[in-house]
C-alpha cells in the first residue's frame, strides 16, 4: 500500500516524536510510505504530494486541526483517509473509536476499509468534520491557543476560567424546520457526538445520516456535565435543545468566538452551515 503521511510534529504533548515513529515503526514493512512534514505552506505541500505520489491512502498524523486540514483537501475526491491522533484532545478520533496509540491506529488503517462520512460546509470557506461552535467552547479554544502549555490539565484550568465569566447570547437559528430564537451560552454545529474530553454534546448524532445537529446550550451546570459524561442519561430539552437540519443560518445578537474542528476562527455574529453527505471516505473503528 502506498501511504502519504501528513505529519504535524508540533501537535499535542510530546509523548513521542511522530516523525520518528513513522520512520521506525515495523508495521510499515512491505508498504510504501511517503512522509510529508508540515511546513510554512502545508496545504500546497499536501496537494502537491498527492499529485506526485498518487497514494492509496492519505493519513493525518496530528490533532483535530491537522485532521481538518487533510480532510478539507481529500474530501470530495473519493481518496481514503486515515487518522493517527497525536493532538491534545483528538476529538474526532475519540468519537470514531480510533485508538490514541499510534501503532493501533496504524493497524486500523492497514486492515480496515474506508467508509463514507458526512461533512458540514461552513460559510462557503471551511469544512467541519467533527464539531464547530459559537460561544463558550470557542472562547476556551482561543485561550488554549494563547497558552504555551498543553495537555488536559491546562484545558481544565482554562475551562474554569471561562465558566466563571459566562455570558448568554441571543441566538436565532433558521432552518428547514423553521426559526428558533433562544438565549444560550453556546451553539454547536455537530456532525459528530463527542468532544476530545469524552463529553457527549450531541446524543442524536451520526456521521453518515445526511443531517447535522444544532445544539443550543441554554443552561449549563453539574446536571449537564453529568449527562454529557454518561451515554445513558439524556439532556433536559429545556436546558440543552437540539435542532436537526441539512442547512442553517445562525445569528447572534453580539460578536462571539467561533471555532471549526478546534481551529479558532475569530469573532462573528453570523454562520451559514450546510451538510455535505458522504463527503469524506474515512477509515475508523
Amino acid at each position: 500500500m502506498k501511504i502519504l503521511f501528513c505529519v504535524n510534529p508540533g501537535a499535542g504533548p510530546r509523548r513521542r516524536d511522530p516523525l520518528t515513529w513513522v520512520r521506525e515503526t515495523p508495521l510499515l514493512q512491505g508498504h510504501d510510505p511517503f512522509i510529508l512534514e508540515f511546513g510554512q505552506d502545508c496545504e500546497s505541500d499536501i496537494r502537491r504530494a498527492i499529485r506526485e505520489q498518487a497514494p492509496d491512502v492519505v493519513v493525518a498524523v496530528g490533532g483535530d486541526g491537522t485532521v481538518n486540514l487533510v480532510a478539507s483537501i481529500v474530501g470530495g475526491t473519493g481518496m481514503p483517509m486515515g487518522i493517527v491522533p497525536t493532538g491534545s484532545a483528538n476529538g474526532l478520533a475519540t468519537d470514531l473509536g480510533i485508538p490514541v496509540d499510534p501503532d493501533s491506529a496504524l493497524e486500523l488503517i492497514l486492515t480496515q476499509q474506508a467508509r463514507p462520512v458526512d461533512a458540514i460546509r461552513i460559510n462557503s470557506t471551511d469544512i467541519c468534520i467533527h464539531l464547530s461552535d459559537l460561544g463558550m467552547n470557542a472562547q476556551l479554544i482561543r485561550h488554549f491557543d494563547d497558552t504555551p502549555a498543553r495537555g488536559m490539565f491546562t484545558y481544565a484550568r482554562l475551562s474554569l476560567k471561562v465558566l466563571m465569566n459566562l455570558n448568554k447570547l441571543k441566538v436565532t437559528v433558521q432552518s428547514e424546520q423553521g426559526t428558533v430564537v433562544r438565549k444560550a451560552f453556546m451553539v454547536v454545529l455537530a456532525n459528530a457526538r463527542k468532544y476530545g474530553t469524552g463529553a457527549t454534546i450531541n446524543k442524536e448524532g451520526a456521521m453518515d445520516d445526511g443531517l447535522f445537529e444544532v445544539v443550543l446550550v441554554r443552561r449549563f451546570g453539574l446536571r449537564e456535565l453529568w449527562a454529557a459524561m454518561s451515554e445513558k442519561r439524556r439532556f433536559d430539552p429545556q436546558r440543552i435543545e437540539v435542532v436537526q437540519a441539512r442547512e442553517v443560518e445562525v445569528h447572534t445578537d453580539k460578536r462571539t468566538h467561533f471555532q471549526v474542528d478546534g481551529d479558532h476562527k475569530g469573532l462573528t455574529r453570523s454562520v451559514h452551515a450546510k451538510i455535505l453527505p458522504g463527503h469524506l471516505r474515512l477509515i475508523h473503528g
